[in-house]
């Protein structure tokens, strides 16, 4: 796996975490960019979806995961296996 710039990464997972956080007083689903982001996460951690992404991203910035509320999840759909949503 390559790894991804450090900075890159952390700009992804903060703007995801901050929009979750935004939308989770807002809204059920999340949004498109919510979405895009899960994706974008997903692709530079070589994962299928975001819990899994953000724990790697957490791992590749050198700072233990925080933990997660159970809450939904974003799954990257162009990157999920068939008959997997």
């Amino acid at each position: 796996m390559l790894i991804p710039d450090p900075a890159f990464l952390r700009g992804l997972v903060e703007e995801y975490d901050a929009l979750r956080a935004a939308e989770a007083r807002t809204a059920a689903e999340p949004g498109p960019r919510a979405r895009d982001l899960a994706c974008t996460l997903c692709v530079v951690t070589g994962t299928r979806d975001v819990r899994p992404a953000l724990e790697t991203a957490h791992r590749l910035l050198g700072g233990r995961p925080r933990p997660r509320r159970n809450r939904r999840l974003t799954v990257c759909h162009a990157t999920a296996r068939p008959g997997h949503p």
